[in-house]
């Protein structure tokens, strides 16, 4: 089964008309099997985008139930809190869920847009909070 990881990755980066290098710190959101996996697919990653020297600083395990990627309308990485009342079988009192999702947006005014048109109309939900992540890419 897999998970999602947060994996922070520290490299140098040449600056564009000059001779100095820029200290980067980027965090990408890993869909991998285990700590290693992910691992396994940053160094993959780096790789691709051609950045040879870098340093995996930290890896941890994220609680996303949903990533919401868009094509058309991405750019930033928003967290988005959501809840929904559930029926209980073997209660007269409904069931609090809350969900959270790793939604790409190009403007936080669009995320409920975008959520709601993920979760459709089968579900009454409330948006509780939109916040903008440090989450730089998400690798599937």
């Amino acid at each position: 089964m897999n998970s999602l990881f947060s994996v922070n990755v520290k490299y140098l980066k040449l600056k564009e008309g000059t001779d100095g290098y820029k200290k980067m710190n980027e965090t990408y959101l890993v869909n991998a099997v285990s700590f290693t996996d992910a691992e396994a697919k940053i160094v993959k990653e780096m790789e691709i985008r051609g950045i040879r020297e870098f340093q995996v600083e930290a890896i941890k395990r994220e609680k996303y139930s949903y990533i919401l990627t868009n094509e058309k309308d991405g750019g930033m990485f928003y967290n988005a809190l959501i809840e929904y009342f559930a029926e209980q079988e073997d209660s007269d009192k409904p069931k609090r869920i809350r969900l959270s999702m790793c939604v790409e947006s190009s403007h936080i005014d669009n995320v409920n847009e975008i959520v709601e048109e993920a979760v459709g109309n089968d579900l009454n939900y409330g948006l509780i909070k939109v916040s903008l992540s440090k989450i730089f890419y998400v690798i599937q």
